[in-house]
């Protein structure tokens, strides 16, 4: 089975089992205490509904630690009200510049130079989700910084 297979399985079940009440939801994320809408995050996918519970921001840190040893969560923390400022301030915590960035999409520098002024955005929700996963953020933050996401 497929890691994207997995996924798509596992949060199905706790789609499924949030429905059905065997699964609830806490009302605090599990690492600051903040009383958020909460993400279900998988450890392991194949162990369906053991989820921890956080919120956008700490969901998206978890991600971002797991590829940087060194997660700025200031950066993270910090007022990104709009999609050019959660595109930048998800890249900056990656450390990653924007030809990396641009290289891993595989679009231009200055497609990305754009997306971070405000001065275009990505094109499409493919180009979106593409964003998000190479930024490990979910699609529903980068987009509207909206906590709405299993």
């Amino acid at each position: 089975m497929t890691t994207r297979t997995q996924k798509i399985k596992a949060r199905s079940a706790v789609y499924l089992a949030l429905a059905k009440g065997s699964l609830k939801r806490p009302t605090r994320c599990t690492n600051c205490d903040k009383a958020k809408k909460l993400h279900a995050h998988h450890n392991d996918y194949t162990m369906l509904l053991d989820v921890e519970w956080l919120c956008a921001k700490c969901h998206m840190a978890l991600h971002a630690a797991r590829r940087s040893p060194v997660v700025p969560l200031d950066i993270l923390h910090s007022k990104h009200n709009n999609l050019p400022g959660r595109i930048a301030g998800a890249r900056k915590v990656l450390g990653m510049t924007q030809v990396q960035l641009a290289q891993r999409l595989g679009v231009s520098p200055q497609a990305v130079t754009q997306w971070e002024s405000g001065a275009r955005e990505p094109r499409g929700v493919d180009a979106l989700v593409r964003l998000a996963e190479a930024l490990g953020c979910t699609l529903d933050w980068l987009c509207a910084g909206s906590e709405a996401h299993e």
